[in-house]
């Protein structure tokens, strides 16, 4: 995988971006970072060391991932979100705009967190889970 840049954004030098994936403006990736091809990061996203993001996902505008998260295959993360450290997003997962997933938190396949839920820390998802909007 090669590493695009421009000139308003900022990857760590050891991180791996396909040169298929979109990086917004303004974005940070930590070192190890490894975005796969089809990946779409919006504008002024940071992402964290060891951070997998893996093909065709999207992230949306100033979200916020913890070092050493897995966002899986084609999941979608909304705008203004926070992501602990070590947090685990399964394939096909939705997470709406200004939720917060604390650390080491896992979300199995195709969960649907609407807008506004909170997850403390630990937190475990399991498959096909839908959860309202503003729940904590």
């Amino acid at each position: 995988m090669a590493s695009p840049t421009n000139d308003k954004s900022m990857i760590h030098e050891t991180a791996e971006v396909s040169v298929s994936a979109s990086i917004g403006d303004r974005v940070k990736i930590g070192a190890g970072a490894v975005i796969h091809f089809d990946a779409v990061i919006g504008d002024d996203v940071v992402i964290g060391d060891d951070v997998v993001i893996e093909p065709a996902s999207r992230i949306d505008v100033r979200t916020r991932i913890g070092a050493g998260c897995t966002i899986g295959r084609n999941s979608e993360i909304g705008s203004d979100v926070k992501l602990g450290r070590h947090v685990l997003l399964g394939n096909d997962c939705y997470v709406g705009d200004r939720c917060i997933i604390g650390d080491e938190s896992r979300l199995s396949i195709d969960v649907c967190l609407e807008s506004d839920v909170t997850l403390g820390s630990k937190c475990i998802v399991c498959d096909h889970v839908e959860v309202w909007a503003r729940s904590t």
